[in-house]
């Protein structure tokens, strides 16, 4: 290790309680394309508020909205005149003003975006520069922000490529994108988000386009770096495996709506959306194939397109248990116990029978 290495310090976040603190306050944001005439709303009416130091998960199927709202966030939809962003996103920024994301001007976004909020793509390769080196484009992000040489940004670099297990870093560093393997191209991502400090990571679908053995690796490892330097992850996945492993809390999107929310471990525990429900059943258990009678389930049906003008619960086309008013009336999200959030009409008389068949299940 060397000097410059004993001098950057890992991520920290500037005081407040984690377990209290707000960082980030999502309030009505809806997005709408204009796709040829017609107004198609991909997210609507989100309500989150993030703490300092905690993961949440945005689960869902493709099209539910997850993508969308962190592309809102970090402003990647302001450039495209067909897209309207309403709403209000307001960040406790690193030196103590809040600030709307929403609403901010570009140059303030650009001064934001990578500083105080920071994001890995899914696929690295689309994300990369092929035609500079990986210690050019790790250093360029730093240098964005930080006042301090080209020297000193790429001891920086190295240090966070060193830091995030990449084997031989200092020859990654003048290697391109294609000469390295998928997971190294993820990790040098990682590094780029985390090299600024930023308090708020939101990671979209960082490990999917991962084999199973580097997705544990980089899952890991987040897992490391967030408890060590207390940062807030929003994690967007569709894989409920993750989110078991990684989020404090789940956020359940169907058709650009939150459906459900809860701590994670209470998700999992007792899913009172039908949705819900569904999304873990398909969850393939370890050794299943032995189980005698034992079907992988699915969801019967696809997901509502943004174009599709769907009337009362939108995902009452596909609910085994939906019943006349689901088709005409639109569930509000209600409060459902100490931090839940379920938008279904008969969340209440589904959670009573799913007790009394569990109760009759241990007599």
């Amino acid at each position: 290790m060397t000097d410059a290495d004993t001098k950057i310090q890992p991520l920290k976040v500037e005081g407040g309680s984690p377990a209290t603190e707000t960082l980030l306050d999502l309030r009505n944001l809806s997005v709408r394309y204009d796709a040829g005439g017609y107004g198609v709303h991909a997210v609507r009416d989100v309500n989150l508020t993030l703490k300092r130091g905690e993961v949440v998960a945005l689960v869902g199927e493709s099209g539910s909205g997850k993508s969308t709202i962190g592309h809102a966030l970090m402003g990647l939809l302001r450039f495209d005149r067909n897209v309207k962003v309403d709403g209000a996103a307001r960040l406790v920024c690193k030196d103590g003003v809040t600030r709307d994301l929403l609403a901010i001007n570009d140059r303030e976004m650009q001064r934001i975006r990578g500083n105080d909020v920071s994001i890995i793509f899914q696929e690295p390769m689309s994300s990369l520069n092929p035609l500079h080196t990986i210690g050019h484009q790790v250093s360029e992000a730093i240098l964005a922000h930080k006042r301090i040489s080209r020297r000193e940004a790429r001891e920086r670099a190295l240090y966070f490529l060193r830091h995030l297990g990449l084997s031989n870093p200092a020859q990654a560093m003048d290697r391109h994108p294609h000469q390295l393997s998928g997971g190294m191209r993820q990790r040098v991502m990682i590094a780029m988000a985390l090299s600024c400090d930023a308090n708020l990571l939101i990671a979209d679908e960082a490990t999917t386009a991962l084999d199973a053995t580097v997705q544990a690796q980089i899952i890991e490892l987040l897992q490391a770096l967030q408890k060590e330097s207390r940062m807030t992850i929003l994690f967007i996945t569709h894989d409920l495996g993750v989110v078991a492993e990684m989020a404090d809390r789940a956020v359940v999107l169907y058709a650009g709506q939150i459906v459900e929310l809860a701590p994670t471990a209470s998700l999992f525990r007792n899913p009172l959306m039908p949705y819900t429900q569904a999304l873990i059943d398909a969850i393939p258990r370890l050794g299943s194939s032995r189980m005698p009678g034992y079907e992988l389930r699915g969801i019967p049906g696809r997901a509502p397109s943004a174009l599709d003008a769907v009337t009362g619960c939108s995902f009452h086309p596909r609910c085994p248990r939906a019943i006349d008013a689901c088709k005409t009336d639109m569930p509000a999200l209600e409060a459902a116990g100490l931090s839940r959030l379920v938008r279904c009409l008969r969340w209440k008389e589904l959670e009573q029978e799913d007790r009394s068949e569990r109760a009759a299940a241990f007599r």
